[in-house]
């Protein structure tokens, strides 16, 4: 729907800003792109366009919104990004494999139930939106180690722009980002 307040999830509903999706979606598939932020003022659509260019990239993705989480910290934030990592489809194959389950059985899957494997194993793009809202809690040095140690892409988008680039780390030689 056009005129509908939330973000816009669907390129029919998405208008004026076509060479910046294009732009997005082109950092998204282009694979020496490994951090993409988007950042302006509240309500001009970053959001619509972060949804947007995910779902028109075709790239497995993770998509968290900040303001969600109830209690924003590093380990509330790295156990949202498992429960989601754990809905996309290389876990959910890993599922598949399971021929049975007995009664009073546990099933383990050799590590995969930790963050870190399962981010190198499906590569997802993290996207996270108004991530200046986890400034200070330690989710920048995490970024920093996701962006060394893996191929997962990070998009993070924010509002608050002073915020976002200390987040970032800008002008900071010693920030982890």
């Amino acid at each position: 729907m056009l005129f509908d307040l939330k973000p816009k999830e669907d390129t029919k509903d998405f208008f004026n800003y076509v060479e910046e999706l294009n732009s997005f979606v082109n950092s998204l598939k282009d694979v020496s792109c490994r951090m993409i932020v988007v950042s302006g003022l509240r309500r001009v659509g970053k959001s619509s366009l972060l949804r947007v260019g995910l779902k028109k990239s075709g790239a497995k993705f993770i998509l968290i919104d900040v303001r969600e989480l109830s209690f924003i910290g590093r380990k509330s934030f790295e156990a949202k990004l498992l429960e989601e990592l754990k809905t996309l489809k290389g876990f959910s194959s890993l599922l598949e494999k399971i021929e049975a389950i007995e009664a009073g059985v546990r099933i383990s899957l050799k590590n995969e139930d930790s963050l870190w494997p399962l981010l190198k194993k499906i590569n997802p793009v993290i996207a996270v939106d108004e991530v200046q809202m986890l400034k200070g809690t330690g989710v920048e040095s995490f970024f920093a180690a996701v962006y060394d140690n893996t191929s997962c892409k990070i998009v993070l988008t924010g509002s608050e722009i002073g915020v976002l680039d200390a987040f970032l780390g800008k002008n900071e030689p010693k920030a982890p980002l």
